[in-house]
């Protein structure tokens, strides 16, 4: 075929059912750990990761009606935030045990001098 409207189809005409179920494991991964980061983590944090998990979705919806997967800027766009909402919950989580270390650490050299 030419062409097709469905980027979900065209995924599943070309590598099948398998490889429509590897392709959308590896793209709902990253919405489900933005997802997860939201819930898990504090306040003023969690927001970004709401607003990636927003953005993914809208981006998996415009995928059903628009070729989009294939074109170049909205494909780029797409790797873009999928990168950020993958790395964005474990630097959070990095972060917050050096902090926690820190505040820890304070107090036992305080005791001890």
């Amino acid at each position: 075929f030419l062409s097709c409207d469905s980027a979900w189809i065209e995924l599943m005409v070309e590598t099948g059912y398998v490889g429509l179920l590897l392709i959308a494991c590896l793209l709902f991964t990253p919405a489900y750990l933005a997802w997860r980061d939201f819930r898990r983590l504090p306040d003023p944090d969690r927001y970004l990761s709401l607003t990636l998990f927003v953005s993914l979705t809208i981006y998996y919806f415009m995928m059903l009606g628009v070729d989009m997967y294939a074109w170049g800027q909205e494909g780029y766009m797409l790797w873009i935030i999928i990168a950020t909402s993958i790395v964005y919950g474990k630097l959070k989580e990095s972060e917050q045990r050096k902090d926690g270390a820190v505040t820890v650490a304070v107090p036992v050299h305080a005791a001890a001098g």
